[in-house]
């Protein structure tokens, strides 16, 4: 016994000697109106890719916290305007497989031409897990998987391309409205990915001429929509670096020059460096503004985009070239997950409103590496059990502070350690916010290969100490061995932070009833987040419901529900940030929840 005391010893005294410090100041409140965005979205899924082991990970999904889905990738196409739209009479010589259909030529409005067969299984199944769609009008790139639909890169020509625009009115119309005619799409998101040759091998000049008109006839039809696109990939990088002239530039002076205004634009990115996000999401919001670095472009000070929404529309780790260790370690250990989460906590720090991880499972990895690939970005493995990441544990602590903590506070972003010059200090990724009960949470990424201690400073956002005597301080880990479930207890402002993990800190003042846990404990769902039109609450019979706006007011009230589902209509609501609030027959909160109406 005295042998394993002095080994914990040696332990804790290593760490601390090993340890930089660093210190989490909380300056201020930000404004009321400045909340957690819900970037908890993931690309593909809940259904399993053909001939892939994999099962349905609609309950994998809902665990992690995953609001919202964007189809498809290149594992499965049943979404995609390919399968969706197809021309039994537009067939290639080139090709032999008739599954595979290379152009469009026929009328869209004849409905023989439109197959939902496939397609309608795998929407009811997002509807059906509580998903939010953002539906993405694109196609993929032939991966030669079963299934598949096509062999080519985009419309060919004028006809195809105005033929796509036409079929995807009655695409949209028919999800929108699908089987119980309540709303289901709040997004459309035109094209998959742009510039890039796997989508779209004609002209740039051609594919921004078809962004235009297709946008603009989209918004026609669907002016309760929120529509855009198209997935910037390299003009990203542009973008980064403050380079006016890229192509994201070129497609926007074409809306402007046509009036035709986007409700948001979509942006990729694949980096191994958190600033990046960050950077993305600040320079598109200072493009669309037309603000330095991009004073000259031509809308500037029209003032035309400035209330433009800004999507992550996918974004992970990128391919890499280096040893598999190291791809093995990013892709499937703690180090990828430590990095992801900065990632997101850079995307938190901007003014981006939604992010879609790519993507939800690897259908072809294993835990077992010894078979199948080595892995890919996905959070979860490609076996039959659909096995967890490290990754997927950090996902579920980002959806705990969303859900916890709406409103974001101001901290110091990033965090320098405090005994080494800035230059040379690793950085710590921290995202900080609160709730009205006056409680706060932390999320922290230590992506360095050094242990660090972090110490919090609330005292600018708080009346009270924080110590022991005022609040409960708990912390969570995620790591190889650690899944983030094992609450454990901190009794000082002082947290350590070991190397390549991922933290979540909770500061209760006394008393402080644990939300999380009575969530879990009644099994109540509120969905979609965010909403335009209709918002369920699931499994709340028994409780009295209030829905309260940012001043406190109560817009809504429901007591003792009796039905399974609660309907309520918030299609009239003025668009902003609401707070769900259920009570028990004591009329104590067991349960409060932010809800975005857009």
């Amino acid at each position: 016994m005295k042998k394993i005391i002095n080994i914990l010893i040696l332990t804790v005294f290593s760490f601390y000697v090993q340890a930089q410090s660093y210190s989490i100041i909380v300056n201020q409140s930000t404004n009321g109106d400045t909340l957690l965005m819900p970037l908890l979205g993931v690309i593909s899924g809940p259904l399993p890719p053909p001939s892939s082991p994999l099962p349905d990970i609609t309950s994998q999904l809902q665990d992690i916290g995953v609001t919202s889905i964007r189809n498809n990738d290149n594992y499965d196409d049943k979404l995609d305007m390919e399968a969706l739209f197809r021309c039994s009479d537009c067939f290639d010589n080139n090709f032999q497989n008739i599954n595979w259909v290379p152009a469009w030529c026929c009328n869209p409005g004849i409905s023989d031409n439109l197959h939902f067969e496939e397609s309608d299984i795998l929407f009811r199944a997002i509807r059906d897990g509580g998903f939010n769609l953002f539906f993405r009008l694109g196609g993929e790139t032939q991966s030669g998987l079963p299934n598949q639909h096509h062999v080519f890169r985009g419309p060919q020509d004028t006809i195809s391309e105005n033929n796509w625009i036409k079929a995807a009115v009655p695409v949209v119309k028919h999800y929108d409205n699908f089987e119980d005619n309540v709303k289901q799409l709040d997004y459309l998101d035109i094209w998959t990915e742009w510039p890039n040759g796997d989508f779209w091998e004609r002209s740039d000049e051609e594919f921004i001429w078809f962004f235009t008109k297709a946008l603009d006839k989209l918004k026609a039809h669907f002016p309760d929509k929120k529509i855009g696109g198209p997935g910037f990939l390299v003009p990203t990088v542009f973008v980064i670096k403050g380079k006016v002239q890229n192509k994201a530039t070129d497609l926007l002076t074409s809306l402007y020059n046509h009036k035709v205004k986007p409700d948001f634009i979509s942006w990729h990115l694949w980096s191994l460096k958190p600033m990046d996000y960050y950077k993305a999401g600040e320079n598109f919001r200072k493009l669309l503004d037309g603000t330095p670095p991009f004073i000259n472009v031509p809308w500037s000070g029209s003032g035309f985009f400035d209330d433009v929404e800004i999507i992550c529309g996918a974004w992970g780790t990128p391919k890499l070239n280096v040893p598999d260790w190291e791809v093995y370690s990013l892709y499937n250990k703690q180090r990828g997950a430590a990095l992801l989460t900065a990632d997101w906590i850079a995307m938190q720090e901007t003014n981006t409103v939604r992010a879609y991880y790519y993507r939800d499972a690897d259908p072809k990895s294993n835990p077992d590496t010894t078979i199948g690939d080595k892995g890919t970005s996905g959070m979860f493995y490609g076996d039959a059990l659909a096995t967890y990441k490290p990754k997927a544990y950090a996902f579920k602590l980002w959806s705990r502070l969303f859900k916890e903590f709406p409103q974001k506070l101001s901290c110091n972003f990033p965090v320098y350690a405090s005994s080494v010059p800035i230059q040379e200090s690793p950085k710590l990724w921290v995202l900080s916010a609160k709730n009205n009960l006056n409680a706060f949470g932390f999320l922290i990424a230590n992506t360095d290969s050094l242990n660090k201690i972090a110490t919090i400073d609330i005292s600018a956002v708080s009346s009270l100490v924080l110590d022991t005597s005022d609040f409960d301080i708990y912390y969570y880990l995620v790591n190889d061995n650690e899944n983030g479930d094992i609450e454990y207890q901190n009794y000082s402002n002082a947290f350590n932070i070991p190397m390549q993990t991922v933290v979540l800190v909770r500061i209760l003042p006394k008393k402080y009833l644990n939300i999380s846990s009575k969530i879990q404990s009644v099994g109540i769902r509120i969905f979609p987040n965010p909403v335009s039109n209709t918002l369920y609450i699931e499994k709340a019979e028994g409780f009295d419901v209030k829905l309260i706006d940012m001043s406190g007011k109560t817009v809504f009230v429901k007591t003792k529900v009796n039905d399974k589902i609660l309907v309520i209509d918030v299609s009239n609501f003025t668009k902003g940030v609401y707070f769900i609030k259920l009570y028990n027959e004591n009329q104590n909160n067991i349960l409060i929840r932010k809800v975005i109406v857009f």
